[in-house]
């Protein structure tokens, strides 16, 4: 009937699937995200192992509302000057170009797409602090324009590029990657 997770609030969906030949193979899902639209039809090949999740080239979220929640869990890690904001506000849509994640380890998974900013508003997070700090200026809200941001998931990090999020009159270009452990690379 709902789901709570990640900042994210999914409405009700059927769910119906088929198992044949090592597959469990699900319809297409369709149902709510943050007041957007959720599609996704994912595979699980079960054997021969290892059990791994295969997730389809279309598009999956269409303008989800941003959460501050949203922004901590998997939107931090392919946005890095998004992650851990204490106010998010605007939308986002996902299309991926496709996934392999292994169920036992889900870190080595891979997966490739482009997040959608529109028009989204945060506060400021840790980089973004350390980022005004630098340049000697109040840290200013974060304001993205429609802002298209290829992520590619693979080897335990996020890599993303083209992340443009304005400082006032000044605009902050990113790319780099965010590692499932933390760890951040990225250039500014």
């Amino acid at each position: 009937k709902s789901l709570h997770a990640l900042g994210c609030d999914v409405g009700p969906a059927d769910l119906k699937a088929v198992v044949q030949q090592g597959w469990l193979q699900f319809y297409p899902i369709e149902t709510t995200l943050n007041d957007g639209k959720l599609r996704l039809q994912p595979n699980v090949k079960l054997e021969p192992g290892p059990m791994e999740m295969i997730l389809l080239a279309g598009p999956v979220i269409e303008k989800a509302k941003l959460t501050p929640e949203l922004c901590a869990g998997a939107l931090g890690y392919a946005m890095p000057m998004l992650a851990n904001v204490t106010e998010a506000e605007g939308s986002i849509s996902l299309t991926l170009e496709g996934g392999r994640v292994p169920l036992a380890t889900p870190r080595l998974g891979e997966v490739k797409g482009v997040i959608v900013l529109h028009h989204a508003k945060a506060g400021p997070n840790a980089i973004v602090r350390e980022l005004s700090s630098l340049l000697k200026i109040a840290p200013p809200p974060c304001v993205v324009k429609e802002c298209k941001v290829p992520f590619h998931m693979a080897g335990g990090k996020v890599h993303h590029s083209d992340l443009e999020i304005a400082f006032g009159d000044l605009t902050v270009k990113s790319s780099g990657a965010v590692g499932l452990d933390g760890s951040l690379a990225i250039v500014i």
